[in-house]
Protein backbone atom coordinates (compact mmCIF):
# COMPACT_ATOMS: atom_id res chain seq x y z
CA UNK A 1 0.00 0.00 0.00
CA UNK A 2 0.93 3.41 -0.82
CA UNK A 3 1.26 6.88 1.14
CA UNK A 4 -1.63 8.38 -0.45
CA UNK A 5 -3.76 5.28 0.99
CA UNK A 6 -2.54 6.29 4.19
CA UNK A 7 -3.10 9.71 4.19
CA UNK A 8 -6.45 9.53 2.55
CA UNK A 9 -7.90 7.30 5.33
CA UNK A 10 -5.66 8.30 8.43
CA UNK A 11 -3.84 5.11 9.44
CA UNK A 12 -2.64 1.66 7.82
CA UNK A 13 -4.64 0.24 10.78
CA UNK A 14 -8.26 0.06 9.75
CA UNK A 15 -8.75 0.45 5.64
CA UNK A 16 -11.98 0.89 4.11
CA UNK A 17 -13.98 -2.33 3.05
CA UNK A 18 -13.49 -2.69 -0.68
CA UNK A 19 -15.42 -5.71 -2.34
CA UNK A 20 -12.18 -6.80 -4.38
CA UNK A 21 -9.10 -7.21 -2.27
CA UNK A 22 -9.09 -10.33 -0.28
CA UNK A 23 -5.82 -9.01 1.69
CA UNK A 24 -7.89 -5.66 2.85
CA UNK A 25 -11.20 -7.50 3.85
CA UNK A 26 -9.38 -10.31 5.45
CA UNK A 27 -7.43 -7.41 7.91
CA UNK A 28 -9.94 -5.72 8.66
CA UNK A 29 -12.29 -8.70 9.76
CA UNK A 30 -8.97 -9.62 11.82
CA UNK A 31 -7.65 -6.30 13.12
CA UNK A 32 -10.09 -3.84 12.43
CA UNK A 33 -13.48 -5.27 14.16
CA UNK A 34 -11.32 -5.98 17.35
CA UNK A 35 -10.44 -2.20 17.61
CA UNK A 36 -14.36 -1.21 16.60
CA UNK A 37 -15.32 -3.15 19.61
CA UNK A 38 -12.87 -1.90 21.74
CA UNK A 39 -14.31 1.58 20.73
CA UNK A 40 -17.85 0.72 21.68
CA UNK A 41 -17.00 -0.68 24.86
CA UNK A 42 -14.81 2.09 25.94
CA UNK A 43 -17.74 4.04 25.12
CA UNK A 44 -20.52 1.92 26.89
CA UNK A 45 -17.71 2.47 30.27
CA UNK A 46 -17.77 6.17 29.94
CA UNK A 47 -21.47 5.85 29.54
CA UNK A 48 -22.02 3.80 32.70
CA UNK A 49 -19.64 5.83 34.54
CA UNK A 50 -20.97 9.01 33.77
CA UNK A 51 -24.27 7.91 34.81
CA UNK A 52 -23.31 6.16 38.12
CA UNK A 53 -21.59 9.39 39.41
CA UNK A 54 -24.14 11.60 38.12
CA UNK A 55 -26.08 9.69 40.43
CA UNK A 56 -23.83 9.68 42.99
CA UNK A 57 -23.28 13.41 43.06
CA UNK A 58 -27.16 14.81 42.96
CA UNK A 59 -28.06 16.92 45.94
CA UNK A 60 -31.47 15.71 48.00
CA UNK A 61 -34.43 16.45 46.06
CA UNK A 62 -37.41 17.88 48.22
CA UNK A 63 -41.08 16.52 47.80
CA UNK A 64 -42.57 19.25 46.01
CA UNK A 65 -41.16 23.32 45.56
CA UNK A 66 -43.45 25.55 47.24
CA UNK A 67 -43.08 28.18 44.39
CA UNK A 68 -41.82 26.63 41.04
CA UNK A 69 -40.29 28.59 38.39
CA UNK A 70 -42.74 27.37 36.32
CA UNK A 71 -45.55 26.61 38.14
CA UNK A 72 -49.63 27.64 36.46
CA UNK A 73 -49.30 31.01 38.46
CA UNK A 74 -46.19 32.07 36.88
CA UNK A 75 -48.13 31.53 33.34
CA UNK A 76 -51.02 34.00 34.91
CA UNK A 77 -48.20 36.43 36.14
CA UNK A 78 -46.72 36.36 32.19
CA UNK A 79 -49.59 36.74 30.59
CA UNK A 80 -51.36 39.48 32.75
CA UNK A 81 -48.67 41.34 32.37
CA UNK A 82 -48.10 41.49 28.84
CA UNK A 83 -51.47 42.07 28.11
CA UNK A 84 -51.93 44.95 30.51
CA UNK A 85 -48.66 46.28 28.79
CA UNK A 86 -49.74 46.12 25.03
CA UNK A 87 -52.58 47.81 26.23
CA UNK A 88 -50.99 50.29 28.00
CA UNK A 89 -48.69 51.20 25.08
CA UNK A 90 -51.56 51.05 23.04
CA UNK A 91 -53.47 53.51 24.76
CA UNK A 92 -49.96 55.55 24.82
CA UNK A 93 -49.66 55.01 20.98
CA UNK A 94 -52.90 56.90 21.04
CA UNK A 95 -52.15 59.58 23.33
CA UNK A 96 -48.10 60.45 22.78
CA UNK A 97 -46.67 61.65 19.66
CA UNK A 98 -43.04 59.42 20.32
CA UNK A 99 -42.72 55.72 20.87
CA UNK A 100 -40.94 55.98 23.85
CA UNK A 101 -43.50 57.79 26.13
CA UNK A 102 -45.74 54.61 24.74
CA UNK A 103 -43.30 52.47 25.76
CA UNK A 104 -43.77 53.88 29.51
CA UNK A 105 -47.19 54.22 29.68
CA UNK A 106 -47.59 50.33 28.94
CA UNK A 107 -44.35 49.52 31.03
CA UNK A 108 -45.64 51.89 34.01
CA UNK A 109 -49.24 49.98 34.13
CA UNK A 110 -47.83 46.37 34.21
CA UNK A 111 -45.30 46.68 36.57
CA UNK A 112 -47.44 48.85 38.81
CA UNK A 113 -50.14 46.13 38.58
CA UNK A 114 -47.69 43.49 39.29
CA UNK A 115 -46.10 45.35 42.41
CA UNK A 116 -49.63 46.01 43.73
CA UNK A 117 -50.23 42.53 43.70
CA UNK A 118 -46.80 41.91 45.58
CA UNK A 119 -47.57 44.23 48.16
CA UNK A 120 -51.24 42.72 48.39
CA UNK A 121 -49.41 39.48 48.99
CA UNK A 122 -46.87 40.92 51.30
CA UNK A 123 -50.15 42.53 53.49
CA UNK A 124 -51.34 39.16 54.34
CA UNK A 125 -54.13 38.49 51.23
CA UNK A 126 -51.86 36.03 49.57
CA UNK A 127 -47.94 34.70 49.43
CA UNK A 128 -45.23 37.15 47.74
CA UNK A 129 -42.79 36.00 45.76
CA UNK A 130 -39.83 37.59 44.36
CA UNK A 131 -40.64 34.47 41.36
CA UNK A 132 -43.77 35.62 40.34
CA UNK A 133 -42.60 39.48 40.19
CA UNK A 134 -39.47 37.97 37.77
CA UNK A 135 -42.91 36.65 35.86
CA UNK A 136 -44.25 40.01 35.90
CA UNK A 137 -41.48 41.84 34.94
CA UNK A 138 -40.56 39.14 31.86
CA UNK A 139 -44.38 39.56 31.13
CA UNK A 140 -44.20 43.53 30.78
CA UNK A 141 -41.34 43.07 28.41
CA UNK A 142 -42.79 40.38 26.29
CA UNK A 143 -46.14 42.53 25.67
CA UNK A 144 -44.05 45.76 25.27
CA UNK A 145 -42.21 43.93 22.44
CA UNK A 146 -44.95 42.42 20.40
CA UNK A 147 -46.35 45.38 20.60
CA UNK A 148 -43.62 47.97 19.82
CA UNK A 149 -42.79 45.42 17.21
CA UNK A 150 -46.39 45.55 15.12
CA UNK A 151 -47.09 49.37 16.29
CA UNK A 152 -43.75 49.96 14.13
CA UNK A 153 -44.85 47.23 11.69
CA UNK A 154 -48.26 48.73 10.76
CA UNK A 155 -47.27 52.99 11.00
CA UNK A 156 -43.80 52.72 9.78
CA UNK A 157 -41.69 55.30 11.16
CA UNK A 158 -41.73 58.87 10.23
CA UNK A 159 -40.51 62.35 11.90
CA UNK A 160 -44.54 62.27 13.19
CA UNK A 161 -43.54 58.83 14.74
CA UNK A 162 -40.26 58.11 15.04
CA UNK A 163 -39.03 54.15 16.39
CA UNK A 164 -38.48 55.85 19.80
CA UNK A 165 -37.28 59.78 20.09
CA UNK A 166 -38.90 62.52 20.16
CA UNK A 167 -39.24 65.52 18.52
CA UNK A 168 -37.20 68.48 19.73
CA UNK A 169 -40.30 69.93 21.22
CA UNK A 170 -41.70 69.08 24.96
CA UNK A 171 -43.68 66.32 25.75
CA UNK A 172 -46.94 66.46 23.66
CA UNK A 173 -50.08 64.94 24.78
CA UNK A 174 -53.06 64.31 22.57
CA UNK A 175 -56.78 64.41 23.49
Amino acid sequence: MDGAFAVAWGSWDCPPVRPWGEAVSWHRARCCSTQRDMGRSAARRLFVCLVVSGLLVAGETRAQDADPWFGHDKVLHLTVSAGLAAGGYTAGAFAFDARYEALLAGGGLALAAGTAKEVADLAGWGHASWRDFTWDVIGTALGLGLTWGLDLAVRGVDRAHPALGSQPHALVVRF
